[in-house]
């Protein structure tokens, strides 16, 4: 039987409900039914490149329905190893009937659970990203006990680039949050950055339902409240920075507009991102190591550092010139479909085998 363990798998329990989310939350529409395709890829420095991917995914929904289907490639061979085939996955969550259909297309099977349960399961795994967290207070990297933490500050710049995004014209906006700590022994600061860029757009055609299916979905699942604010277990994805977080949050609600591409990236910057830890850090210190201790705990490993795959891939670029990108999310729509959808569609296929888990 094919198991994974809890805590190998927990980064992309929450990952893959990030990304399952991540179109819906952004995106208004106002039809009964849509389907919407998107491109999505996620880039990661140091250990963090084991959550590298890319691919598309498809979402059609219609009322309380929707079926995601997704086709991704894990550019780690270690993330392909944990992971199998759940790159290729097609998913079906009917949130009136609380069901979950687990869909193996090549297999020709599918397993039925709940929306309950997986919520059940995201906070299995908040709690384990939290105890290694708690555990690993990432030795050679940002050591939270030594830091004087400033209040978090904000900035929201509305950008000159234009573009067009599934025949829908759009404008830049940028959000970045900051917070820095003062490290306590040395006097040396590391700041903390979460810049998100969006791509936004004016009403268009399509489906008001979408917007209401993603703010039911995640309530359920305990990802947002009804007034907008981030849950508990969403906060855990970067729980070393709640105040910092919660601002973030904040701010992307204030925006008016549709979001048709997104760009979410954590960043490092300053001499102290590498000295906290009272063990000799210098101010060429590289912040890559704190995103290897992070993996390094979630996967039970000390010190590792990815063997090199298919060649040097570049790191992705910061918002300023020393920041550097720990890890980088970002989902672009590329076409939106406002066609009825039959029921079938939130089915399981005919002929497909019901499993156990």
């Amino acid at each position: 039987m094919n198991r994974r363990t809890p805590r190998n798998t927990a980064a992309l329990q929450l990952a893959g409900a990030a990304l399952a989310l991540g179109p819906l939350a952004l995106l208004s529409l106002a039809h009964a039914d849509v389907r919407l395709n998107e491109k999505i890829a996620v880039e990661g420095t140091g250990m963090m490149s084991l959550a590298n991917m890319t691919g598309n995914t498809v979402t059609s929904i219609s009322g309380k329905s929707a079926r995601i289907e997704n086709d991704i490639q894990m550019q780690s061979k270690l993330a392909r190893m944990f992971a199998r085939d759940a790159g290729n996955t097609t998913e079906v969550v009917r949130l009136k009937d609380d069901v979950v259909l687990e869909i193996e297309t090549r297999k020709k099977r599918y397993r039925e659970s709940s929306v309950s349960a997986r919520r059940a399961q995201l906070e299995q795994a908040a709690q384990q990203m939290q105890q290694a967290q708690a555990k690993q207070p990432m030795g050679g990297g940002l050591d939270d006990s030594q830091c004087d933490w400033s209040p978090p500050k904000s900035q929201v710049k509305k950008q000159t680039a234009k573009g067009s995004f599934a025949g829908v014209s759009a404008q830049e906006t940028t959000v970045k949050v900051t917070q820095t700590c003062k490290v306590k022994t040395s006097g040396a600061a590391c700041e903390i950055g979460m810049v998100s860029d969006l791509w936004l757009a004016n009403d268009f055609p399509g489906a008001t339902e979408a917007q209401d299916f993603r703010k039911a979905y995640a309530q359920q699942l305990g990802l947002a409240t009804g007034s907008g604010s981030i849950g508990q277990q969403a906060q855990s994805l970067l729980g070393r920075y709640p105040a910092a977080w919660t601002m973030l949050a904040e701010e992307l609600g204030k925006m008016k507009g549709q979001p048709v591409k997104t760009t979410f990236s954590l960043e490092m910057d300053g001499a102290g991102c590498g000295a906290s830890s009272g063990q000799g850090g210098d101010a060429g210190a590289n912040p890559a190591a704190v995103a290897t201790q992070i993996m390094g705990g979630l996967f039970g490993r000390k010190q590792a550092e990815p063997a090199a795959e298919n060649g040097t891939t570049s790191a992705p670029t910061g918002s300023t010139a020393t920041a550097q990108v720990i890890l980088r999310l970002t989902s672009e729509l590329t076409a939106i479909d406002s066609a009825s959808l039959a029921a079938e569609t939130f089915q399981a296929p005919a002929g497909f085998k019901k499993i156990e888990k």
